[in-house]
């Protein structure tokens, strides 16, 4: 089902805040609102600026202000001549009137070409404050382009549903609820199954280790899952578990055998290399008798 989400703030005729559209009624309630019209002004009058909205806040004589700025976090604007304003929550009229009451009473020291300074009293009619992007529409489910839609003042559900390709009713058509549901189940079981083996993964390396000999069963009893399933799941590592031991014990005898036959050969090396010492010796002996 398409379900719309849209910027907080928005026209109630057009779109109420957190409107999400969905149900079998989908198309005729999407088609009602849409096809309810109001007057500008009063959509204007009933957005609300939030987080994510960019105002421009410009001055008539001083061209060098003019800056773009989003409504933070916090909900507040960060410009210069302001500090850090709180708007969020007013409409765009209401953010305009504090901005200008509070320029009003500043003074801007512009610098002129020959290096002078020239002091000028902002006026309140000079400063201006307008919205220049909104946050955006996230338009999902049964339509052919589900995403995120640049929002514009008076923009109906049908003109949202519009920009992201129009209704897909192929689409909804597939969907099925009780194969969903039963894929969701399936899905829920399998996550649920690897977080079993994962933990029963755990024990079978901390005892490698040396740290646990015995399966906490207790951590695996609550689990939603089938006793028999997880049976299987602790029979695999032990199993696992058993064959890498004995694996391990192979070879361990190996490297055993393979330090007792070094030991061996080191000590057959050693006599030999005594017995070599001894004849040459015997040798140097000779030699130096019949000189």
């Amino acid at each position: 089902m398409p379900t719309i989400r849209l910027p907080p703030g928005a026209g109630v005729s057009h779109f109420r805040r957190g409107v999400r559209l969905d149900g079998a009624s989908v198309l005729k309630w999407a088609l009602l609102a849409s096809a309810i019209l109001c007057p500008a002004s009063q959509a204007r009058a009933d957005y609300r600026l939030h987080v994510g909205d960019v105002v421009e806040i410009s001055v008539a004589r001083a061209p060098e202000l003019k800056q773009r700025v989003p409504v933070q976090l916090d909900g507040s604007i960060s410009f210069p001549m302001l500090g850090n304003l709180p708007i969020a929550g007013l409409t765009p009229s209401e953010a305009q009137a504090r901005i200008q009451a509070i320029m009003a009473t500043k003074v801007f020291r512009q610098r002129i070409s020959d290096g002078r300074e020239n002091e000028i009293m902002i006026d309140h009619d000079e400063v201006t404050a307008t919205v220049v992007e909104y946050r955006p529409v996230y338009v999902n489910g049964d339509v052919s382009k589900p995403g995120e839609y640049a929002y514009r003042p008076l923009m109906t559900v049908r003109q949202a549903v519009a920009l992201s390709g129009g209704y897909e009713l192929v689409r909804y058509r597939m969907q099925n609820p009780i194969l969903e549901a039963a894929d969701l189940r399936a899905e829920y079981e399998t996550l649920w199954a690897e977080f079993a083996k994962e933990q029963t993964h755990v024990w079978r390396l901390k005892t490698e280790l040396g740290e646990d000999k015995n399966l906490d069963r207790s951590s695996l009893k609550d689990l939603p899952l089938g006793q028999s399933t997880i049976s299987e799941i602790v029979h695999v590592e032990a199993e696992q578990l058993k064959a890498r031991q004995e694996n391990y014990d192979r070879q361990k005898e190996f490297l055993q055998r393979a330090i007792a036959l070094g030991q061996n050969q080191v000590g057959v090396l050693t006599e030999q290399q005594k017995q070599d010492d001894e004849g040459a010796q015997a040798d140097i002996d000779e030699l130096q008798r019949t000189m």
